[in-house]
């Protein structure tokens, strides 16, 4: 172990970008919503996150037409969600953790799960 080996002046810039990154996101997703007066204007198998009733919240319409909805903050650092059309998942851009369309964790860093949104009242 030779500690001239280690250059953190090297890895500094990649460091900062990513840091960057995450904090775009913390603070821009959290103005970025779509307005909608009903659920109803979902299409099938789409997921979004909406303000709906003074809210923010993730929702997705099964192909049965039943809607889920989500608190869109992830539970690891509190970044909002995004939908992943392609894998149909709820993907955190921060720091990559994954929920199922249900918000359950799929993939880390997050432990917790998406806790459901009420929208019925």
């Amino acid at each position: 172990f030779k500690p001239y080996r280690m250059k953190p002046i090297a890895g500094f810039t990649e460091f900062v970008k990513e840091n960057a990154d995450v904090a775009y996101h913390f603070i821009t997703d959290r103005f970025k919503t779509e307005d909608i007066e009903s659920l109803g204007e979902l299409k099938r198998e789409e997921g979004k996150v909406v303000e709906y009733n003074g809210q923010k919240i993730a929702v997705y319409k099964g192909s049965d037409g039943l809607i889920t909805a989500l608190h869109p903050t992830c539970t690891h650092a509190g970044c909002t969600v995004k939908f992943n059309e392609a894998e149909k998942s709820w993907d955190c851009p921060c720091h990559g953790g994954r929920f199922d369309l249900n918000g359950k964790v799929i993939s880390g860093p997050p432990l917790k799960d998406l806790p459901p949104v009420d929208f019925t009242n």
